[in-house]
């Protein structure tokens, strides 16, 4: 054939070779090595030739291989094969070509513009239900306490994705999910008898032997995820649901095969008390009345739901004792974290109803570095730190007035000062104490598997006699479990009126708390992994809602002001 005769590729195919740049060249050399190995191919797309594009994919597709297109590359692989490179972490694209591979396109084809084959190949490949190469699982674990690790450090475990979904059980995508001081109240007490936060979902056994369920626990978070894979007849693929999961991309769950309906289904824990019911339930967003499609809606969803509920609950118990039989003030410790002020919040709301005294006073204890943004929250009438709150006018004097405490610090030094002041027979006497919260618990703490915990038996009259004989001046802890309590009020109240009272004072809040946090989105499992590291060794402002994700996807470190 002579020169003049030569194709076009082929003409520059030998510009290539005589080139001297020799990056280029293996560049050029491991393409082929892959195409040779079947790890890239190039499909027919000469304009002309009568090699069809469509019948490449359909034959392909026959084959049982699933075709993928990359920035850069066109891989292939069997359709139950594992990752085959780092290009499965990258998303789906508009396809560019090379002019090597297209033969007679023209010179704006060269210039790596669009297939005009984009959107033919796009919806053949949803008509034939391609679907991208599996991508490995990845769980952020915490080293129990009992293994002796270090708590606070947190590994990355990698283990293969549930390929297979038994019967009866669910395969979830987690999307993502929500972190606060409360995530590390579950992992401080992950191995407490009493609590077994541990319990509720395995850790993985890690592809290295790094991680296992003896070794190492996931913290219970509670978040969004889409269901891809589905056992039991009643749930669908695709759906989207909200739950109490577990910091991971894919989550195998069990479900309860006669507690499906149309609202939501349960997972089967029987290793576990009935009363942890709650935790057990997955809501199905397309019926949940309290859910939002909104992007912000639902982080808003994931940072305050499980707090609001765990203090609402907590009112609705004090106020079913008429607050301890009427009270002055109202105590509430650590009052920038979300579960205090949620619970100053709902105090507040009964106050404006007119249920409870107008009279009374919510009056919050913090740290001096978040006092300023406390006092900005407008939920408290009066607000103080660890360090002064004894010299405060409201704890002078005032023999005749009746103080209820809720402790959501969970600090021993901080009770014991509270204890010794309201002990004098000058100041005003404590009706009540309510153990709320263990913000000041931490994960490498020995509270966390040795601490004495009583179940709560509700029975107000009887706490009341105790509390009188205990002492004249401070009566004893008394200890709060949602779980414990909203099981005595299935049996009280009707469950028709439970939702009603739910999401009446759901839909409030969410009109009404705009502004009171800023949330910071972190993506990709490095990023999770450094922000937690860094929580654990500096803490987490109040001002800040934490949403996180194990998939890489939107910038990290993405603030947005928390409104509707």
């Amino acid at each position: 054939m002579n020169e003049s005769n030569q194709s076009p590729r082929k003409e520059r195919e030998e510009s290539e070779s005589s080139q001297a740049d020799t990056p280029a060249v293996n560049e050029k050399e491991k393409r082929k090595e892959l195409k040779r190995a079947g790890r890239i191919l190039c499909p027919p797309v000469t304009r002309g030739s009568g090699r069809d594009l469509d019948a490449w994919l359909m034959r392909e597709n026959a084959r049982g291989i699933a075709v993928h297109y990359y920035k850069e590359e066109r891989t292939i692989a069997p359709a139950s094969s594992g990752p085959i490179s780092a290009l499965t972490n990258q998303a789906w694209e508009r396809p560019n070509w090379d002019a090597a591979t297209t033969g007679n396109r023209s010179q704006n084809d060269r210039c790596r513009s669009p297939s005009p084959h984009y959107f033919k190949r796009n919806a053949l490949r949803q008509k034939l239900k391609y679907r991208p190469m599996s991508t490995p699982n990845v769980s952020l674990c915490s080293p129990r306490c009992s293994s002796g690790q270090g708590p606070n450090i947190p590994v990355l475990a990698a283990s293969p994705k549930p390929e297979q979904c038994p019967e009866d059980h669910i395969v979830v995508r987690m999307d993502r999910f929500g972190f606060s001081a409360n995530n590390v109240t579950y992992q401080a007490l992950g191995e407490h008898p009493h609590f077994r936060y541990f319990d509720f979902h395995p850790a993985p056994k890690a592809s290295d032997g790094s991680t296992g369920p003896e070794t190492h626990g996931l913290i219970p978070v509670w978040g969004f995820g889409t269901v891809i894979a589905s056992g039991h007849p009643k749930i669908q693929e695709g759906e989207r649901i909200y739950g109490y999961f577990a910091p991971t991309r894919y989550l195998l769950l069990p479900v309860s095969p006669a507690d499906v309906n149309k609202y939501s289904f349960y997972v089967s824990r029987p290793h576990l008390p009935p009363d942890r019911r709650p935790y057990n339930q997955v809501l199905r967003c397309a019926t949940d009345l309290q859910y939002s499609p909104d992007p912000l809606a639902e982080d808003l969803t994931m940072l305050y739901r499980p707090l609001f509920w765990t203090s609402y609950w907590c009112e609705d118990w004090v106020h079913s004792s008429g607050y301890r039989g009427g009270v002055s003030n109202v105590l509430i410790s650590s009052a920038s974290s979300k579960t205090a002020f949620c619970l100053a919040y709902l105090i507040g709301k009964r106050i404006q109803r007119g249920e409870v005294s107008a009279n009374t006073k919510i009056i919050g204890l913090t740290s001096k570095r978040n006092v300023a943004f406390t006092k900005k929250l407008a939920l408290y009438h009066e607000v103080y730190d660890y360090d002064s709150f004894t010299a405060a006018p409201s704890f002078q004097g005032g023999q005749e007035k009746r103080w209820l405490y809720v402790d959501v610090a969970g600090s021993g030094d901080l009770n014991k000062r509270i204890t010794a002041h309201f002990s004098s027979p000058y100041t005003g006497r404590m009706a009540a104490c309510v153990a709320l919260g263990m913000t000041n618990l931490s994960p490498s703490s020995d509270a966390g598997t040795s601490m004495n915990w009583s179940a709560n038996t509700f029975d107000t009259a009887a706490t009341n006699d105790s509390n009188e004989v205990a002492s004249s001046f401070w009566p004893r802890m008394e200890q709060f479990f949602m779980v414990e309590w909203l099981d005595v009020r299935r049996h009280q109240i009707p469950i028709v009126e439970i939702f009603e009272r739910q999401n009446l004072a759901w839909k409030e809040l969410m009109q009404e708390c705009t502004g009171w946090v800023e949330l910071e989105r972190i993506n990709g499992p490095a990023a999770v992994k450094k922000a937690y590291e860094k929580l654990s060794k500096e803490g987490l402002g109040p001002e800040k809602g934490l949403i996180w994700s194990l998939w890489d996807g939107e910038s990290t470190n993405t603030k947005i002001l928390s409104r509707l």
